[in-house]
């Protein structure tokens, strides 16, 4: 059944409520670098340029509703039928684009109208099999039962129908037209075809006398612009051969080419705003799954958090740091994770141990997590319950610039007192190695005094340190470890692991295995 009434334009499926939703970000968030966000999108995003995916993925949502209504989007889609409907869907809307944009471009008329044809029997087609596979499907989740809905109403709809039948019939009548050119003394002619025998080299070489560069036609249906260049195509459209046998075409079968041309000037604009919106939002949620599933393949875990209100219990379990795994993966190399978890109370987490020992990563891997939660997006790991944080600083060296006058030190006072500002109990801070350009003991000093600082907030924290003390200043602060192979101090394991810090036992182990020990040493040098 037919409806005469157009369909309101449906909710979108990235936000329940989009009169009231953010603007998507024209810039990347200050951390997006810091935390290798940067390198993920990228990856994400590759093949779908063009499309705004960028903005979508560099602006968190700020309400764990909003996020449950993207997550239950993207569980409706993930390992199921309605995925692989939804990616033909969004194909076939790439198909679309590209017919009208050489519609758009060509230069002689038939082959806009033609191309304009094309573009409308595929758009149809599109339209008619999401609605068929959504119906089949029966979504669960509130954004593609709206979706369900609005393509239920739109593909009954008088004005779609009236569409596709047009474009139906337009097409079916071009179909039937057959037609022959003959050559005959340097003559061409042009009729409808009885089954004559082709003879393709002869017709190129006559029909060439109608190119622009020989006869010196200016007509514009043509030769597009009415150059005398005498080149043979213009773009990747209609040659100056193929115009002129289609005008000669058109004479003998009217009824099929004023359908064509009715046509284009019934449906000059037939795609649907709103259908064209869910076109650009299905590819965010098809990147994010397809991205996953590369690295599902490579038997890396991922989930959907529980996102849970701010100031709540962090807990997560085989982790990983989504660029670097990646990057280990395409390389075949095997990707370690690590569990990670605050009890009541506990906010802050100190990160020790020793040198490219993966604790830089770990403090990556909670930004990350924390940015992906709040995208709605699945994040690395078997299981995650995050809170959902207002906001997050980085603070990473950074290379000195000439025109900066301030030393390291300064710097690293100046951006961290910024961040401790703006910071509150939602949100997540992210200090990796800082005050490595001043003594020890005012590294501990100064250190302290920040650690404080954000426990007082309540807010969350990971401090990656060389100073062992951090690790000890009260019961709000988790000390993790970057651990070593205990048969081997020098061949790190990258596993990240919840123990007090013991810079001193790895430092003699060390020793010890080199050679450098007090009692070998003194060995050495004994008479």
């Amino acid at each position: 059944m037919s409806s005469s009434v157009a369909p309101a334009t449906p909710a979108s499926i990235l936000f329940e409520h989009p009169e009231t939703a953010s603007a998507p970000s024209p810039v990347p968030p200050g951390y997006f670098d810091d935390l290798n966000l940067d390198l993920v999108a990228a990856a994400i995003m590759e093949g779908r340029s063009g499309l705004g995916l960028e903005g979508l993925l560099w602006t968190p949502l700020d309400s764990a509703d909003d996020v449950r209504f993207r997550q239950e989007v993207f569980q409706d889609l993930d390992g199921t039928p309605m995925f692989t409907r939804l990616m033909e869907f969004t194909n076939a809307m790439g198909t679309v684009r590209g017919r009208l944009a050489r519609s758009r471009r060509a230069q002689h008329t038939f082959e806009h109208q033609r191309r304009h044809l094309d573009a409308a029997v595929a758009y149809c087609s599109a339209v008619l099999a999401l609605n068929d596979a959504v119906r089949a499907y029966g979504p669960r989740s509130r954004g593609l039962r709206r979706v369900w809905a609005y393509l239920f109403t739109y593909a009954g709809s008088d004005s779609f129908t009236d569409l596709a039948t047009a474009a139906r019939e337009a097409s079916a009548a071009l179909a039937d037209v057959t037609y022959c050119v003959s050559i005959e003394g340097g003559k061409v002619q042009v009729g409808p075809f009885r089954g004559e025998q082709a003879y393709v080299s002869e017709a190129d070489e006559t029909l060439a006398r109608f190119a622009p560069s020989a006869a010196g036609d200016r007509d514009e249906t043509a030769t597009g612009q009415g150059s005398d260049e005498g080149t043979d195509h213009d773009d990747d459209g209609t040659d100056y051969v193929e115009a002129r046998v289609l005008e000669l075409v058109a004479k003998h079968f009217p009824t099929a080419f004023s359908r064509l041309a009715l046509f284009s000037l019934e449906h000059p604009d037939f795609l649907d705003a709103a259908l064209v919106g869910l076109d650009r939002e299905a590819h965010f949620y098809l990147a994010i799954l397809e991205h996953f599933r590369g690295l599902r393949s490579a038997g890396l875990r991922s989930c959907y958090p529980e996102v849970v209100d701010r100031g709540e219990r962090l807990c997560v379990s085989d982790a990983y740091d989504l660029a670097l795994a990646g990057h280990l993966v395409e390389r075949g190399r095997p990707v370690v994770t690590n569990n990670f978890h605050c009890e009541p109370g506990e906010s802050v987490f100190v990160v020790t141990g020793p040198n490219h020992g993966g604790k830089t990563t770990f403090a990556r891997m909670v930004g990350q997590l924390h940015h992906l939660a709040a995208l709605g997006s699945p994040v690395p790991g078997t299981t995650a319950k995050v809170p959902l944080s207002d906001l997050i600083f980085t603070h990473f060296a950074q290379q000195e610039l000439p025109s900066d006058r301030r030393g390291a030190l300064e710097d690293d006072l100046a951006r961290a007192h910024s961040s401790l500002r703006s910071a509150t109990a939602g949100s997540v801070l992210i200090f990796n190695e800082i005050f490595t350009s001043t003594t020890s003991d005012d590294a501990v000093l100064l250190g302290t005094r920040i650690v404080e600082k954000v426990l007082q907030l309540g807010a969350l924290c990971v401090c990656v340190t060389f100073v062992d003390e951090l690790a000890s200043l009260g019961p709000g602060v988790v000390s993790m470890v970057a651990t070593v192979d205990p048969d081997d101090p020098s061949a790190r394991t990258y596993k990240v692991v919840r123990q007090p810090a013991d810079a001193r036992g790895y430092a003699s182990a060390l020793a010890e295995k080199y050679g450098l020990s007090y009692d070998r040493l003194k060995d050495r040098v004994a008479p």
